[in-house]
């Protein structure tokens, strides 16, 4: 089963805040100092402040044993305070979960006016890897995507590369918690440094507002409320990587396995 296998290369979690509160640099400096003792001991900090048009930006990066990265980073997107944190290789899945929980704990110790902010955006990003057994990672999606059309794919040439990428739209069903409903971008190709292996990326995102179509008006859409509206508490980053995860394990592995 494809799930047991499955090695995450990369975790990101962001998430979109307003108002957009501008870091001093000694917020910036009290911020990296409780991070880099209670997270990230050896965390490296770069803090870039406001010029004219330019809005600030504070980068911290450590690297640990071999590919392993993380970067967290704090600045101005689309107008929005933003909060990323790109882990490279975690060293598991539960450790990157811990670590995207504490960031989020130690902001808003640090940051006083954060209480003020609402969450516009949150934003999982998974990249993993998953050895396929026997044979070719290509052949593997073309015999479960194709099927019984797998032996005509060599009339569109010499194919030397295959993948599947899907878009899911946020359901129009009732929104009942911030955890439900999610837009998704998916990727799954072969391993392009293992014939033998899957690549798989799902980007999923929740909103405090989401665009829908009207029905019976082709090419109009309305703005409604998203899962994020939903009163309550705002569940912390590792339930949303938790989700992509389920969805990744739960649904998209099972979906790559079954035959035609």
């Amino acid at each position: 089963m494809l799930e047991k296998n499955i090695q995450y290369r990369g975790a990101i979690f962001a998430a979109l805040y307003t108002p957009a509160l501008l870091l001093t640099r000694e917020q910036a400096t009290g911020f990296y100092s409780k991070v880099a003792d209670r997270v990230f001991p050896k965390l490296e900090l770069r803090y870039t402040p406001a010029e004219e048009e330019k809005p600030f930006k504070v980068v911290m990066q450590e690297k640990g044993e071999g590919r392993r990265t993380d970067t967290l980073t704090v600045d101005i997107h689309q107008g929005s305070l933003r909060i990323m944190l790109d882990q490279i290789w975690p060293e598991s899945f539960d450790v990157g979960c811990r670590k995207a929980d504490e960031v989020l704990d130690v902001f808003g110790e640090t940051v006083e006016r954060f209480t003020e902010c609402e969450i516009a955006l949150a934003e999982v990003r998974l990249r993993a890897q998953v050895p396929i057994g026997k044979g070719t990672s290509k052949g593997y999606l073309v015999s479960k995507i194709l099927g019984d059309r797998a032996g005509s794919l060599e009339e569109l040439g010499n194919v030397s590369f295959l993948g599947v990428h899907y878009d899911v739209a946020p359901s129009e069903g009732v929104i009942s918690g911030p955890l439900d409903s999610p837009g998704r971008q998916v990727t799954v190709e072969p391993l392009r440094q293992e014939e033998g292996a899957l690549y798989m990326e799902v980007m999923s995102n929740w909103g405090r507002h989401a665009m829908r179509m009207i029905p019976g008006k082709p090419g109009q859409a309305e703005l409604v409320p998203g899962p994020l509206s939903v009163e309550g508490e705002i569940p912390k980053p590792s339930a949303y990587l938790a989700e992509v995860r389920s969805y990744i394990e739960e649904s998209l592995c099972p979906f790559l396995e079954r035959t035609k």
